[in-house]
């Protein structure tokens, strides 16, 4: 499942407003979607890690803002799993998850990194195993973000869902949005959440498939959250996806900043 996780975290922008109707059912997918992502699983060299990643995140950034792209980037490592996901679990230390305000974005930036990039890509090879190894996604928000912050040690929750025959996208987003709904009701804690669609790049096998994610500031945040939800909440949430899709247990990666600007 992680190989497919190339999907788009426009979670973390500023979103206008709940992505379901107040006053009635949750809306359909909505024409446009909130990003489109990239994500890419790396290996460490041999003596490297996570601080050697934000160092070359300033020389990264200044490439992406001369290319007046714009343009985001996280790093996020594997922090809990699944006993049954410890293998899936392990075939990276980390990766990439990049967003961009569009598909055309995302073809405006490669178009510059491949122009002015060279560099930056070859100190980058210095310090992570060099792989084409990419996924891509769109985002669709099912909450609104509660504030703009620069990611460092955030908690990402991602649940793998196969959709129900017969079931589709639309049906999908709907049961995201009450979802997404009720944990907020339950005081869950996340700072906004979302629903990843594979795109270009993603396995056959994953045609049927969607990311639930749930971004929180902290792992505090995420400890507190879940420790206030009640075992209604809970099983109320496990009901609504019944008949529409089935999602595995959850993984949880730990969130960094390579190049993520704050807007003013």
């Amino acid at each position: 499942m992680l190989r497919v996780l190339t999907a788009c975290i426009a979670l973390l922008l500023p979103l206008s407003g709940y992505a379901h109707n107040h006053a009635g059912e949750p809306t359909a997918l909505p024409e446009k979607a909130m990003a489109f992502a990239q994500m890419a699983p790396l290996t460490y060299q041999p003596g490297k890690g996570l601080q050697d990643l934000q160092a070359w995140g300033k020389n990264f950034g200044k490439v992406v803002e001369s290319n007046g792209t714009p343009y985001r980037m996280t790093t996020w490592t594997p922090f809990y799993s699944n006993m049954a996901a410890l293998p899936d679990i392990a075939q990276f230390d980390t990766m990439f998850f990049g967003i961009w305000p569009s598909i055309a974005d995302f073809g405006r930036g490669w178009d510059g990194f491949y122009e002015n990039g060279a560099e930056v890509q070859a100190e980058l090879d210095e310090i992570v195993v060099p792989s084409n190894q990419r996924t891509m996604a769109v985002l669709y928000a099912l909450s609104p973000s509660k504030g703009q912050f620069e990611p460092s040690n955030g908690l990402i929750r991602i649940l793998g869902c196969e959709l129900a025959d017969g079931k589709t996208i639309d049906d999908a987003y709907s049961t995201g949005v009450s979802v997404a709904r009720k944990a907020d009701e339950g005081d869950l804690g996340f700072n906004a959440s979302f629903m990843m669609v594979p795109g270009p790049g993603a396995a056959p096998s994953q045609e049927n498939h969607v990311y639930l994610v749930e971004v929180f500031r902290s792992i505090t945040d995420y400890g507190v959250g879940y420790d206030k939800m009640t075992r209604d909440t809970r099983r109320a949430i496990r009901q609504m996806a019944n008949g529409v899709m089935s999602c595995d247990a959850p993984r949880l990666y730990l969130s960094n900043a390579v190049y993520w600007p704050i807007n003013n």
